[in-house]
């Protein structure tokens, strides 16, 4: 049982942990690079040691995410959470959704995410 949490902030993400979700903001990026997923999931996979867990998304701009991004995800993810305030990137955001087969859920709030992705499980 994991029972710590812990933040990661890098030039191009944030990352906080916790035991049954994970938040990430990609900072400053138009196009989401392999790099940078890879290094996310590097320390999920590391953090979660193969426990079930949802990612939080908390989107702040519009950013193309590489479809393929999406179909290699972490086996243990078991939903997506994407926070968007901004109805524009909403629209863009349907479109990434047929990229996920799981769970894919939006909100307006973090903490509205927050609160389901706790009851997900």
């Amino acid at each position: 049982m994991i029972d710590t949490s812990r933040s990661y902030t890098t030039k191009t993400y944030s990352l906080d942990l916790t035991p049954s979700f994970a938040i990430v903001q990609y900072l400053n990026t138009k196009t989401l690079a392999r790099e940078t997923v890879d290094e996310v999931r590097s320390i999920l996979t590391e953090y979660y040691m193969g426990n079930d867990f949802v990612l939080i998304n908390q989107r702040a701009n519009k950013m193309i995410v590489e479809p393929t991004f999406y179909k290699s995800a972490l086996p243990n993810m078991k939903a997506v959470a994407v926070v968007a305030e901004d109805d524009e990137l909403r629209e863009h955001l349907y479109a990434e959704q047929k990229n996920w087969e799981k769970s894919f859920a939006f909100f307006n709030t973090l903490e509205d995410a927050k609160d389901w992705a706790v009851h997900f499980f």
